[in-house]
């Protein structure tokens, strides 16, 4: 009875490879499938105005937290600070929006932040008046852009990359 179940056992071992080595094919065919569906997904990710819109106010947000952490460096920072309100001047003057890293504030809140600078001899980090002022208007434009972008790369989601650009809702597999 041993030798029969020793063979038995081979057997068993043998059948649960065979069925390893089909899982790992699949696997692998899983996988390209998924990176080629991934790399449309993430193409439709960049294309969407609403995505777009919510990597700028991240960028613009981390760009204004760093000016706002140079400008506690009395002296150094404000040159910082007003590089960015000089930014500010000539984008509002010209129209290249890119340059305005707080285009929702007003010019005369930028501007009047700088008072403290002057007040305080350097000391008073004025552009962080301004970058707190921003981030509130961004920081819905960035929740936007993440659901959206989580919708777009949501596996469930039925081709994603060849719906239309400018729709609200992603078509979702039922």
């Amino acid at each position: 009875m041993d030798t029969m179940s020793e063979s038995y056992q081979l057997m068993e071992v043998h059948a649960a490879e065979e069925e390893r080595g089909k899982d790992r094919k699949a696997d692998k065919t899983m996988r390209e499938l998924s990176f080629y569906e991934t790399a449309k997904r993430l193409v439709r990710v960049a294309q969407d105005p609403e995505c777009r819109k919510g990597l700028e106010a991240l960028l613009r947000t981390i760009t204004n937290g760093s000016i706002s952490i140079a400008d506690m460096v009395p002296g150094a920072g404000d040159s910082a600070s007003w590089v960015a309100d000089g930014c500010k001047f000539i984008a509002r003057r010209t129209g290249i929006t890119i340059l305005d890293l707080t285009p929702d504030v007003a010019e005369w809140k930028a501007y009047g932040s700088e008072l403290g600078e002057f007040v305080t001899f350097g000391i008073f980090p004025s552009h962080i008046v301004e970058s707190a002022l921003q981030l509130k208007a961004d920081i819905p434009r960035i929740k936007a852009a993440h659901a959206r972008a989580k919708k777009i790369m949501d596996p469930n989601v039925i081709d994603a990359a060849s719906t239309i650009l400018n729709d609200n809702d992603v078509p979702v597999a039922e």
